[in-house]
C-alpha cells in the first residue's frame, strides 16, 4: 500500500488489529479457526476498501494534471507543459493534425509560441480547464477526461479573442505517475473579441502551426466545421443512467458475538461508508458535468436520461415542469434535438458545491452556470445564473430530481450587462410548465440571491441572505 493513499492510516490500522487478531488464535481450535475465518474476510474486505481509496485519489491527480497543464499554457510554459506528456504521448489541437512522442509533442507547442518559453509583454493567454468529466479504469492504470476550455488571448492595444471548446483525453499511470497520453481537444470557435461568435466567422480554421514548418505525424482523427460549423465530439462515457442499475448495498450485519470481530466489523463499515460517499461526490459532480456538455449539443435524450422519475426542472421564471416526459417538451423550447449549425449553445457548469446526505441517497448541489449562445450573423447572448439542485440515487444510479436555475443576468453580447440586460424568461404559451413558478425575481439589474441549501462551513449557522443595498435617495 502506497503511504499517499487518503485512506492509508485507516486501512493499515485495521490490518495491523487483523494481525494482532489472527496471532490471538490457536487456544481453542474451534472457535479460533471460525474466527480465523472471520477476520480473514475482514482483511479481503479492507484491501478491496484500499483500491476504492486508490480509484478515488486517482481521479483527483487526473484533475491536478489536467489544470496544471492548463496553468502551464496560460503563461506559454511550454517545456512545463511538454513534460506533464507521456514518452509515447500525442497531442491534437483543432483540426492541426496528430503530434505524436513526447518530444513531438514539445516541439509542437513551442511552435505554438513562436519557438520560445514565455509570455511577450502584453501577451494574454488564459486557458482555463473547466468542468471535468473523469472516468479511472478499474485497474487504475487509465484513465479518460472530457473537459471544457474557456479561453482568452489577445495582445493589448492590438487584438483579442475568445475561444470553446472541450477536451477529450486519455492519461496512463507510469510507475505510479499520471500523465497525459492523448491530448486532444474539438474546437467550437475561436472568435474576434469584437462582435463576438455572432458577428465572427472562426479566425483560425482551427490551424495553427502550418505543416511546411512542423509536419504531423497523421491527419486530424476526426473532420469536422468550426463555426460557424457545429460538430458534437464523441462522449468516451456511457450515459450514467443507462448502465446496468448498481447492486443494491447489502445490509450492515448483525454484531458478532466475539467482541474483536464486532469491533473490527463496525470499523470496516464506517470505513466503507466514507469511501462511498467519496465516491458518491465524484459521480454527482461527473453529473453536473455531463449535464452541461448535454445542454451545449441539445442532446436532449440523452439529457432527459439523466433525471429521475419523479424530477422536475425550472428554468429561470418558465415555470415548474414535472416528470421527464414533461421535461423532455420543455427542452424544445431551447431548440430541436442535436444543435443546429450556426448555432451556439455552450452553458458552462462551473464551481460546485456538493453535499451528499449522510445515507447516501441525496446530494445537494450549488453550481454556476455560465452561458455563451447565439446565431451566426443574427444575435449574440451572455446568461449567468446559479443552479440550486438536488440529485437522488436511484437504483444505485446518481439522478437529477430537481433542476432550479436562477438566472442572474442575461443580455445582448455588445451591449453586455451594463447596457443591454434582458428580463428573465416566462412561462411558455406554446408548451406551458405544469406548476408556476416557485420564486419570482428581477434579474440583473435587479438583485436575487438564490438559497442556499447548506449551512455555512465553518461556523456552522444558516446562511442569512442580505436584503438589496438601497442606494441614497432611492425609494426604500
Amino acid at each position: 500500500m502506497k503511504s499517499d493513499n487518503p485512506t492509508f492510516f485507516s486501512t493499515a490500522a485495521l490490518l495491523a488489529v487483523c494481525i494482532a487478531a489472527v496471532a490471538g488464535c490457536g487456544n481453542k481450535p474451534d472457535a479460533d479457526a471460525a474466527k480465523l475465518a472471520k477476520i480473514t474476510a475482514l482483511q479481503q474486505q479492507i484491501a478491496q476498501l484500499d483500491t476504492a481509496a486508490d480509484r478515488v485519489k486517482d481521479g483527483n491527480d487526473v484533475k491536478r494534471l489536467q489544470r496544471a497543464y492548463g496553468y502551464y499554457i496560460d503563461k506559454a510554459m511550454w517545456d512545463q507543459a511538454a513534460d506533464l506528456f507521456a514518452a509515447d504521448g500525442s497531442i491534437e489541437i483543432g483540426k492541426n493534425g496528430v503530434y505524436s512522442g513526447q518530444d513531438h509533442v514539445r516541439k509542437f507547442l513551442l511552435a505554438l509560441g513562436g519557438g520560445k518559453n514565455g509570455l511577450k509583454q502584453g501577451q494574454l493567454n488564459e486557458h482555463m480547464q473547466l468542468q471535468p468529466v473523469v472516468n479511472v479504469a478499474a485497474d487504475g492504470l487509465t484513465a479518460q477526461g472530457r473537459w471544457r476550455a474557456l479561453i482568452m488571448i489577445g495582445e493589448y492595444g492590438k487584438r483579442a479573442f475568445w475561444g470553446e471548446g472541450p477536451y477529450e483525453n486519455d492519461y496512463v499511470k507510469q510507475d505510479g505517475v499520471w500523465k497525459i497520453k492523448k491530448l486532444h481537444w474539438y474546437q467550437t470557435f475561436v472568435v474576434p473579441y469584437k462582435g463576438g461568435w455572432s458577428q465572427n466567422k472562426d479566425a483560425t480554421g482551427g490551424v495553427y502551426v502550418a505543416q511546411k514548418d512542423l509536419p504531423a505525424d497523421a491527419p486530424p482523427s476526426e473532420n469536422y466545421d468550426v463555426w460557424p460549423g457545429v460538430y458534437t465530439p464523441p462522449f468516451h462515457y456511457k450515459n450514467p443512467v443507462a448502465a446496468a442499475p448498481a447492486a443494491p448495498a447489502s445490509a450492515a450485519a448483525a454484531p458478532d458475538a466475539d467482541p474483536d470481530v464486532a469491533a473490527l466489523q463496525a470499523t470496516v463499515d464506517k470505513l466503507r461508508h466514507r469511501i462511498t460517499l467519496l465516491e458518491d461526490t465524484d459521480a454527482v459532480e461527473n453529473l453536473v458535468s455531463m449535464y452541461g456538455y448535454y445542454l451545449d449539443k441539445q442532446q436532449w435524450d440523452l439529457l432527459t436520461d439523466l433525471f429521475s422519475t419523479d424530477s422536475t426542472m425550472e428554468i429561470s421564471e418558465r415555470g415548474v415542469y414535472k416528470g421527464k416526459q414533461s421535461i423532455r417538451k420543455a427542452l424544445e423550447l431551447f431548440g430541436p434535438q442535436g444543435i443546429e449549425t450556426e448555432h451556439v449553445h455552450n452553458h458552462m457548469q462551473l464551481q460546485p458545491v456538493i453535499h451528499v446526505a449522510p445515507d447516501g441517497k441525496t446530494a445537494h448541489v450549488r453550481n454556476r452556470a455560465l452561458s455563451q449562445l447565439g446565431t451566426f450573423n443574427k444575435l449574440g447572448l451572455w446568461m449567468g445564473g446559479v443552479y440550486d439542485n438536488v440529485y437522488v440515487k436511484e437504483n444505485g444510479v446518481w439522478k437529477i430530481q430537481k433542476d432550479h436555475v436562477y438566472t442572474t443576468y442575461f443580455a445582448n453580447y455588445d451591449g453586455g450587462w451594463t447596457h443591454s440586460p434582458r428580463p428573465t424568461a416566462k412561462p411558455s404559451d406554446k408548451i406551458p410548465p405544469d406548476a408556476p413558478a416557485t420564486v419570482h425575481y428581477d434579474a440583473f439589474p435587479g438583485v436575487n440571491i438564490p438559497p442556499f441549501g447548506y449551512k455555512h462551513p465553518v461556523t456552522g449557522a444558516q446562511i442569512k441572505v442580505p436584503a438589496p443595498v438601497v442606494a441614497a435617495g432611492e425609494a426604500k
